[in-house]
């Protein structure tokens, strides 16, 4: 069995109040899970107590339990906004910035390498030198991923990557997703309220129905995606 690099073991998360109780969950490597729940229920919460996310939001805390987590882990993080990359850097120098800030462990020129190779697969080979400004919300939002990419980072955390996509340009996205994550095997969690886009790309769902109640959901098979989905839906308005 593939060993797991994280591990919620009756964990129970929150600021004051508890948000959300006794979570029992494992994240093994090249793992693809998604959350969906209700807004408010603590998914990104999970993100950032996972990503140890420095936020103008109060930092999450361990009320009781234990989150186990490898050694020197590393995260690459991609939000929803648009508005993520830095507007007077091109596409590949904001990319590059993983490099600046020390997340990648080659030197400069193996990391300008990598970062092209990376553009090129998410379909941004002729936009290096393009700015954010001139790029489409899609376009800036794969430039993000092969920023969160660069350092080969142990867990890729995606806060709703896709929501502010118009459903052509999602659709795409999802398809890249997919296609990075059988190519580089990272472990990814996906936050989602599209709970077709959380079967569609994940193993797992993770399903938050409220804080005391969760559900974690198989989705390995294409033929049972739509009954998987009113299953979901069911549960989570039970």
């Amino acid at each position: 069995m593939t060993k797991s690099i994280i591990e919620f073991v009756d964990c129970t998360i929150g600021y004051e109040t508890p948000l959300l109780n006794h979570l029992n969950l494992q994240i093994h490597s090249g793992d693809f899970i998604s959350i969906v729940g209700r807004t408010g229920i603590g998914k990104s919460t999970l993100l950032r107590l996972i990503g140890n996310v420095d936020t103008h939001l109060r930092k999450p805390n361990i009320i009781s339990g234990a989150l186990i987590m490898k050694n020197d882990f590393e995260a690459g993080i991609v939000f929803q906004s648009l508005d993520q990359l830095f507007p007077w850097k091109t596409a590949i120098e904001n990319v590059m910035l993983a490099y600046h800030a020390g997340r990648v462990q080659s030197d400069k020129q193996t990391a300008y390498e990598n970062a092209k190779k990376l553009l090129v697969e998410v379909g941004l080979e002729d936009q290096s030198n393009t700015y954010p400004n001139i790029l489409s919300g899609g376009m800036r939002q794969r430039v993000a991923i092969a920023r969160s990419m660069l350092g080969e980072p142990d867990i890729l955390l995606m806060d709703e990557p896709f929501g502010s996509l118009d459903p052509h340009t999602r659709r795409k996205l999802q398809e890249t997703l997919r296609d990075l994550h059988k190519k580089h095997g990272m472990t990814v969690v996906f936050i989602t309220h599209d709970i077709n886009e959380a079967i569609i790309l994940s193993s797992r769902v993770l399903a938050i129905k409220n804080n005391e109640e969760y559900q974690v959901f198989h989705s390995s098979d294409l033929k049972e995606y739509e009954s998987l989905e009113h299953e979901i839906l069911d549960y989570l308005a039970e």
